[in-house]
């Protein structure tokens, strides 16, 4: 039977610090979060969820007639903690493990998430996550016995603190691509990026 792995997209953030709903900026032909669902659902998971809070009707009409699953925190306000929780809640209980996205990766692919998938089934490790020059990245998969402590997170800070306490169980999967590393906070990151993305994909 094939691993079930549940991706939850962290996709509720107010993007304070680009004046706009950066998800919804377009990058080659698609919006921000468009490129990144896709990639999830060109991937092995087994189902992608998407959790929305800030101008959430407007990215679900994005993501319209994609077979993902949206839910909507209302408390996004309070931290990225509470996003992950009910991407969490919403995961289907066969899952085996959770992946968790950034929304703002437009540069994510398939065969990243693959591979650490892989890398979690051939080892005995708990966390799975890529390593760009000794820096981790994401996105991050966690097994599912950690679910317990995941749901009782709080703040801003994600899932930190479990991969920090449980850091000897985690596999850092080297890459060669410093977009695991990419975060787009700013106008100034966005250009960055824009410049950086082909024009058109065939």
């Amino acid at each position: 039977m094939a691993l079930f792995v549940s991706a939850i997209i962290l996709a509720a953030g107010q993007g304070k610090r680009m004046g706009a709903q950066k998800l919804l900026l377009p990058l080659a032909g698609r919006t921000m979060i468009e490129r990144v669902v896709d990639a999830a659902l060109a991937s092995r998971v087994g189902e992608v969820i998407t959790v929305l809070g800030y101008r959430a009707e407007e990215t679900a009409q994005v993501l319209a007639g994609k077979p993902v699953r949206l839910v909507v925190n209302p408390d996004y306000a309070r931290g990225q903690s509470t996003s992950l929780i009910a991407g969490v809640r919403a995961a289907r209980p066969e899952a085996a493990a959770l992946m968790f996205i950034l929304a703002d990766q437009p540069f994510l692919t398939p065969d990243l998430i693959n591979r650490l998938i892989e890398v979690y089934q051939t080892s005995a490790c708990l966390i799975t996550r890529p390593v760009f020059k000794d820096r981790p990245g994401h996105p991050v998969l966690l097994d599912a016995s950690l679910i317990p402590e995941l749901v009782t997170l709080e703040g801003d800070t994600g899932a930190r603190e479990i991969v920090a306490r449980y850091r000897d169980r985690v596999k850092l999967v080297p890459v060669t691509d410093e977009v695991v590393l990419l975060d787009i906070d700013t106008q100034a990151d966005y250009l960055k990026i824009r410049q950086a993305c082909p024009v058109s994909e065939e």
